[in-house]
């Protein structure tokens, strides 16, 4: 079969086990490794399939859908059509379609920060339904996200999550710290 392949004819094997295919057989074959998007290229695939089908989208909301795809295409497509069957791609409707309410913390605790609010600091925290390590890691990211996109108006993504907080809700944790 593989082995006496008619003219015009060519055989494609994916897979993600690729110890699993006989040696005899890997012999024959090239092999092309496949890599997930980078987060941008999400976001830019999100925004190209949207606009072709005349799909309505926030940008906060394909930031997310582009976290969620993990880079796979595939994922992408399947996250975009499953908040698509509920109504337009909104931010909103992809927290509620997956059950992402993170950023909605990450921002009641930033604003804390910034107002030095520690009581309101540890009621967030000590409410936060995230491992400890995933919380430091988002005010990590949305610190240096603050500082670019917001600062030095350089605009960087570095997180999907982190991207969805819109500009209107980062504002007043911007002057905050900028009063403090």
């Amino acid at each position: 079969m593989v082995e006496e392949v008619r003219p015009g004819i060519a055989f494609c094997f994916a897979t993600t086990e690729v110890d699993r295919i006989s040696a005899a057989l890997r012999s024959r074959l090239f092999e092309i490794e496949i890599r997930p998007l980078g987060l941008d290229k999400g976001i830019t695939f999100l925004r190209n399939i949207a606009n072709k089908e005349e799909i309505q989208y926030e940008d906060e909301a394909l930031a997310l859908l582009a976290g969620l795809g993990q880079g796979q295409p595939r994922n992408l497509l399947q996250a975009l059509d499953q908040v698509r069957e509920v109504g337009d791609v909104t931010r909103e409707q992809v927290r509620e379609v997956f059950g992402i309410d993170q950023s909605e913390k990450l921002v009641d605790y930033l604003m804390a920060l910034a107002e030095g609010d520690f009581a309101r600091q540890t009621q967030v925290i000590s409410t936060w339904n995230e491992d400890l390590r995933e919380q430091v890691r988002l005010v990590q990211l949305f610190l240096l996200s603050l500082y670019y996109n917001d600062l030095l108006k350089i605009r960087l993504i570095l997180d999907p999550m982190v991207a969805s907080i819109t500009a209107l809700e980062r504002q007043p944790i911007v002057l905050a710290f900028k009063a403090s």
